[in-house]
Formats: structure tokens, C-alpha cells, sequence
């Protein structure tokens, strides 16, 4: 959660065209309820070690990868490279009310221009393994 008059809260208050962050129903953060546990067939993932640049953005460290470095994941046949990964510490989101020590955020883009964004709420030391328990998907239409 952001606490400064900049934050997410104050953004509707920016610009008319920004009314959709306080009036909008889905807007971040959220607490995921009422689940449906599903499985997602056609989910791959093609990451890769390489190099990234670490940007502090003021509310969150970021790690950015150059163009197509970082690799890519397949959902429903649309690919979407990874652009970068940031921490929030808590996590951003809740789920059924508890939140969580940590939460990563993957970020991708299709070459549409859609955002993919892999949230992950890993406990100590599993970051280490792939994904963690803890998996969260939400696709931005671009």
C-alpha cells in the first residue's frame, strides 16, 4: 500500500480522464474471495537467466531485462516476453483477508500490446522453486 499523497488512492484525483481509479470495481489492490480452482491448459513458461537493471521507482524495487532477454510465457497460444519483476513487501493484495510477507509481480507483453501480470505470493525461501504455491494471473487486453 502506497502512503504518500501520490498514491494509488489520489490517482482519480489527478485528471477526469484517471475517474476509473475511484470509480472503477477492479481496481488494485484488491482481496481475492470466493475462488473457483481451475487449472490453465495452455499455460507455458520459457524464462532464462540474463542480466537485469535495478530501478527503486519509489514504491517498490524493479528489476527490468532488455528487449526479449529475460524469455517469455504462453497463455491460451498468446506469448508474452517478460519486461520486469518488482516486490511488494507486504504483499499488495490479500486473499480471503490475509495478507501475505511478500508478493512478486512478473510482467509481460504480448506484441499486441496486451499485459500479462504473474503474481506470485511466496513464503520463505521459495522463490528459489519455481512459481511457489501461491500463483495469481491477470491479462490486460492492449
Amino acid at each position: 500500500m502506497y502512503l504518500d499523497h501520490g498514491s494509488q488512492e489520489h490517482w482519480g484525483e489527478l485528471s477526469q480522464d484517471f475517474t476509473a481509479c475511484v470509480d472503477g470495481s477492479a481496481q488494485t489492490p484488491i482481496d481475492i474471495r470466493d475462488t473457483i480452482l481451475t487449472q490453465i491448459k495452455d499455460m507455458e513458461f520459457h524464462y532464462q537467466p540474463a542480466a537485469v537493471s535495478v530501478l527503486n521507482n519509489g514504491h517498490t524495487i524493479q528489476a527490468n531485462y532488455a528487449q526479449n532477454a529475460g524469455g517469455y510465457m504462453v497463455v491460451d497460444g498468446t506469448q508474452y516476453q517478460l519486461l520486469q519483476f518488482h516486490f511488494h513487501w507486504p504483499s499488495e493484495h490479500t486473499v480471503g483477508g490475509k495478507q501475505f510477507l511478500m508478493e512478486a509481480h512478473l510482467v509481460h507483453k504480448s506484441a499486441s500490446g496486451a499485459l500479462a501480470v504473474l503474481g506470485i505470493f511466496p513464503g520463505p525461501g521459495e522463490l528459489q522453486q519455481p512459481a511457489g504455491p501461491h500463483l495469481g494471473l491477470h491479462v490486460h487486453g492492449g
